[in-house]
């Protein structure tokens, strides 16, 4: 089959190009750094205030104070009744996103689900960022497993990543 060359306004689309030159207002959106937590282990608790969950926290320092930090939390849950519960992301101790979950009637499974946030510290001192979660009804919500189960199991994850300016 014979190669064909495709031509627009005198420019050979076959060619190769080098760009040797500059483009304002590139060289943003980079991503300088990626740190990540995987939570293996199980977490439960009845608080009906925010708790920190065990094990789902990461820390990063941004290189520059026009950084963004792009936050990604993959999640596993159960619960022991129909309650609904919260969760939130944390940065320090200021709350960036805050959820309400809804189990639904059929509480005898693992429910998965997952965030992404963009946050903006301006800062360059080491920066933890968490999740911790609370239940509203005063029973227990689970992380990583489905009620009284031990051997149905899943994973969570946390990842950071400092993204340039």
């Amino acid at each position: 089959m014979p190669l064909i060359k495709l031509q627009s306004e005198g420019l050979n689309l076959a060619d190769n190009f080098a760009f040797t030159g500059t483009v304002s207002g590139a060289g943003g959106g980079k991503i300088n750094q990626v740190i990540s937590t995987v939570k293996t282990d199980t977490f439960t608790t009845n608080s009906g205030t925010y708790t920190d969950v065990t094990g789902l926290s990461v820390s990063i320092t941004p290189s520059a104070t026009n950084s963004k930090i792009l936050c990604f939390w993959t999640g596993a849950y159960g619960k022991d009744t129909t309650d609904n519960f919260n969760f939130q992301l944390v940065r320090g101790s200021t709350s960036l996103l805050e959820n309400k979950l809804d189990p639904g009637t059929n509480n005898n499974q693992t429910n998965t689900f997952s965030i992404q946030f963009l946050d903006s510290p301006s800062s360059t001192s080491a920066l933890t960022y968490k999740i911790q979660i609370k239940n509203d009804g005063g029973n227990y919500v689970n992380i990583n497993r489905i009620n009284n189960n031990t051997t149905d199991r899943a994973d969570s994850v946390i990842t950071v990543m400092e993204v340039l300016a």
